[in-house]
């Protein structure tokens, strides 16, 4: 009998319930883990970088400090010395993590110049470059603002008028007279028969005297021939002399040399007013053997030659070539532009090649004159200068007692002001105008920029014209302003003289303003040009003819 192997039965395990093949997760777990910590390092690295410039302070000195030199700048170019900008050392100050700068500034601003024109010209210049600039209340000599910068104030700048200066000792009441005296004694010698080889009449000239001021004027007479002196002094005595003269005592300067020598003095207040001397010539005294007596100052130019070589100057200067054979040329400036308002629009809308003067640090200045290029129109700068008359004084005015760099310095900042400006001429400027060495300063800018210049003649004794055309500065005289009695008929009629000028001479440049009738009339009076043939032209066309 056959036996089989007998044991514990194994029970056989089914293939469904074998475990399923094992999936390996660790690859994502490891990126997932690398990504997390990136995240966390970038997340830290930002923390840690937004803590550091939290704790970094926002530094507003660099700008403050540029502020406070472009304020001082501005007010340098207004026309404020610079001895009279008086600024408090700057105060490094902090608040919530800003640093910043802040000054104060007292500004005495000269008499010469207008305590609020100048208050504009600050706001103007200093809102431009991003400050905030807030005014405090103000008082009748003082205008105060606060200028601010990213929120922080920066500076306070006080406008004021200067101390009051002591009241100027009266001026003695013979000056005037003295002139008048001197110039009848020259009628009256030039009247006589005494034969006289000259006559001179000197220039006023500081005299010894407590009296201030004391100037003496000088008479000197030339005998060319022996003459009766006597008669003479008692046709003196009896000389009838200008009113005012009463107060002047006649003494013998000095005792005669000779019978033909004479010296007398007026005096009035311990002042010799007027001195009168009459002595042989050189010739005369040589060949009678007397002595002459020394001129008392050095001898100066004869009055004749003078009077002849101001006629020459006079006759150089109106000799204008003849007009060609062709149409009669005009110019028209409308001085005074910048204020803006509905005259000024109305001049831009005319159709018409009107020169355009515009004043510099206006409120509308630089806006004008770029819509005034636009349009087609010429357009000046409209330079304030010194006056005689000093009761106004404008923004940026030249003056005379200014060195020659600042008055370059203030021309080259007015003509950035009113920029595309083809020529300068002159806003007020009666003292300006006379003094040499000031209008060459002037002059200089405008040669090297190659700017024309017009006299607009606010002085009989102005010598800007002469001047610009010996320096080769290409250059007008105006002839006649428009506007000078505002009413209308009085302007018709003096457009109608400017017409009657550009037809004798060829052409001929007239004056008008913005802000006076003119500008409501001068579309009805360029109708008659076209009626009278003649052409009207910027100034740029007159001046290179």
């Amino acid at each position: 009998m056959e036996h089989t192997a007998t044991g514990p039965a194994r029970p056989q395990e089914s293939e469904a319930s074998q475990p399923a093949e094992s999936r390996d997760f660790r690859p994502w777990i490891r990126l997932l883990s690398g990504f997390a910590l990136t995240l966390a390092g970038a997340l830290g690295a930002f923390v840690f970088t937004w803590l550091y410039l939290e704790s970094r302070p926002l530094d507003l000195r660099g700008e403050a400090d540029a502020l406070h030199a472009e304020l001082q700048q501005t007010l340098v170019n207004a026309g404020v010395p610079s001895e009279n900008i008086e600024g408090a050392k700057a105060e490094d100050l902090a608040s919530d993590n800003v640093l910043w700068r802040y000054a104060e500034f007292d500004v005495a601003a000269p008499e010469r110049l207008n305590l609020d024109g100048l208050a504009r010209v600050v706001v103007r210049n200093m809102t431009m470059r991003n400050a905030a600039v807030i005014p405090e209340p103000e008082t009748e000599d003082t205008r105060t603002y606060r200028l601010a910068y990213a929120g922080r104030d920066i500076a306070e700048v006080r406008l004021h008028a200067p101390p009051p200066q002591p009241d100027p000792e009266p001026e003695s009441p013979y000056g005037g007279v003295a002139e008048d005296v001197a110039t009848a004694l020259v009628e009256w010698l030039e009247a006589s028969d005494v034969p006289l080889s000259a006559i001179e009449q000197w220039e006023p000239e500081p005299a010894n005297s407590e009296t201030a001021p004391c100037e003496r004027r000088r008479v000197l007479a030339e005998l060319a021939e022996p003459a009766d002196l006597d008669e003479l002094e008692q046709q003196l005595a009896e000389l009838e002399l200008p009113g005012g003269a009463n107060g002047l005592e006649r003494e013998t300067l000095t005792e005669p040399l000779h019978a033909y020598h004479r010296a007398y003095v007026w005096r009035a207040d311990d002042c010799p007013w007027v001195e009168l001397h009459i002595l042989p010539d050189a010739e005369m005294a040589e060949s009678e053997g007397l002595e002459r007596p020394p001129p008392p100052t050095p001898e100066p130019p004869k009055a004749e030659e003078l009077d002849d070589e101001r006629e020459l100057e006079e006759e150089d200067a109106a000799a204008e070539p003849e007009a060609a054979d062709e149409t009669p040329r005009m110019s028209v400036i409308v001085d005074d532009g910048g204020y803006g308002g509905e005259r000024t629009e109305h001049i831009l809308a005319l159709d018409a090649p009107l020169t355009l003067a515009i004043l510099p640090y206006t409120p509308a200045g630089s806006e004008i004159a770029e819509r005034a290029r636009d349009k087609g129109f010429e357009v000046m700068l409209h330079m304030p200068m010194e006056a005689n008359n000093e009761d106004v004084i404008y923004p940026g005015e030249i003056r005379s007692d200014m060195e020659a760099e600042e008055i370059a310095e203030l021309t080259e900042s007015a003509l950035a002001d009113i920029s595309g400006a083809e020529g300068v001429n002159n806003h007020t400027g009666s003292a300006f105008t006379e003094d040499e060495e000031a209008m060459e300063a002037f002059l200089d800018v405008l040669r090297e920029k190659e700017l024309y210049f017009v006299d607009s003649v606010t002085s009989p004794k102005s010598i800007a014209y002469d001047k610009a055309v010996e320096m080769g500065v290409p250059a007008i005289r105006r002839n006649i302003f428009l506007d000078h009695d505002r009413d209308e008929n009085a302007i018709r009629g003096a457009f109608k003289e400017l017409m009657d000028y550009a037809r004798e001479d060829g052409k001929a440049v007239g004056i008008g303003h913005f802000q006076s009738a003119f500008a409501d009339i001068i579309g009805e009076l360029l109708q008659l040009l076209e009626e009278k043939d003649i052409k009207l032209v910027p100034v740029s066309e007159l001046v290179a003819s």
